[in-house]
């Protein structure tokens, strides 16, 4: 196999590790976020105003950062793919082009064979 798409794909698979130690850090932290939520549910009936305004602006923050982090694994999977593409686009073209190869050596050799026994 071509060690250029060896690399590539090495790289992707290296690329999609690292995406995934941040896709369970946002998984960690979406259920931290969701448990945080229950729990503000069943205290929401004593807070203030103002408190629960600090919660929302602070549910808010967290929203956005965890938006940014989904946007940059995004980035890096569709990366990611793209490379797996291009190299499964090249491999595929090595492949057709050795069976053409192939199909025309079986050719050749069946000329041959032909070509000894009549002479």
């Amino acid at each position: 196999m071509n060690p250029v798409i060896l690399k590539s794909i090495a790289k992707g698979a290296e690329l999609a590790y690292s995406n995934r130690e941040v896709a369970l850090d946002i998984l960690s932290k979406i259920q931290v976020w969701r448990k945080s939520k229950d729990q503000q549910t069943d205290a929401a009936v004593s807070v203030t105003v103002e408190e629960r305004l600090e919660r929302l602006e602070s549910g808010s923050e967290t929203r956005d950062i965890l938006d940014e982090e989904q946007s940059e694994l995004l980035a890096g999977l569709a990366a990611s793919v793209a490379e797996l593409s291009s190299s499964s686009q090249a491999l595929l073209a090595r492949t057709k082009m050795l069976i053409g190869l192939i199909v025309l050596s079986m050719c050749l050799s069946i000329a041959a064979l032909v070509l000894a026994l009549m002479g």
